[in-house]
């Protein structure tokens, strides 16, 4: 595993390297929070709206702090950001577990928002 050779070598470790972990093991199903919701419900609570197109501001200012709130009946940690790819950013909802070894972001957003001709 790479960060065991950058132990190894006392160099940087990337804390994203966590080996051999297959995505198909941390498949849920989450029920309450959808695409609807998240263009109404929680983008009234955030003030902006779900995949809005970032501001050049926005999207080059570097947090020190995030602020994220509880949502809904099953306690959904959200945080609000902007999520910057390439030269294209735009404002998403991260629901935050923090026992999750890897993030995802939707295919909504992935497809419809950075890829080309989608």
């Amino acid at each position: 595993m790479k960060a065991e050779e950058d132990i190894a070598r006392g160099t940087f470790v990337d804390v994203h390297d966590i080996g051999g972990v297959d995505p198909n093991d941390f498949d849920v199903l989450i029920t309450d929070v959808d695409d609807n919701t998240l263009h109404n419900e929680i983008s009234d609570l955030v003030g902006v709206p779900y995949l809005k197109e970032a501001t050049k501001e926005e999207a080059d200012k570097v947090a020190d702090t995030l602020r994220g709130f509880i949502y809904g009946r099953k306690y959904r940690m959200i945080l609000p950001c902007v999520l910057k790819i390439e030269d294209k950013a735009h404002w998403v909802f991260f629901m935050v577990n923090s026992g999750a070894p890897l993030t995802y972001i939707s295919t909504q957003v992935s497809v419809h928002t950075y890829r080309e001709n989608a």
